[in-house]
């Protein structure tokens, strides 16, 4: 079985985060999700974050503190997903891979169709701030 290291953001403002929608060229598209993705061979977890949130959403993020660790499985492969808590640094967002995004507070977060690995991020998130 396939094990994938991946990272994501769960940039926040208040008691709100920020989500995006996968576009339709991309696995599980329509989805929501936190953006982010695998880890290169060599770059540390910090590393793969920052360059993927740059690839991306154009974006800079200052990282608060990781977040528990999250592993799932689909049907070929099993991925190991490593959550940081951001904020954006710098920068406007413009979207290379999603087709929408929303900030979203805990009943929004529960209303939308969310990625299977993104799932027990925010519902961890929103256990701890309230």
């Amino acid at each position: 079985m396939k094990k994938i290291r991946v990272v994501c953001a769960v940039i926040q403002d208040r008691k709100r985060l920020l989500t995006f929608r996968r576009g339709s060229q991309s696995a599980h598209a329509g989805l929501w999700e936190f953006p982010g993705g695998k880890v290169k061979l060599g770059e540390t977890l910090d590393e793969a974050l920052h360059r993927e949130i740059w690839e991306e959403l154009m974006i800079k993020i200052k990282i608060s503190k990781q977040l528990p660790p999250v592993v799932h499985q689909y049907d070929t492969f099993r991925i190991h997903l490593f959550p940081f808590l951001c904020s954006i640094e710098k920068g406007v967002i413009h979207l290379t891979e999603h087709d929408a995004y929303q900030w979203v507070d805990l009943q929004e977060a529960q209303m939308l169709d969310w990625s299977a690995a993104d799932v027990a991020i925010w519902k961890a998130y929103f256990k701890s701030t309230f």
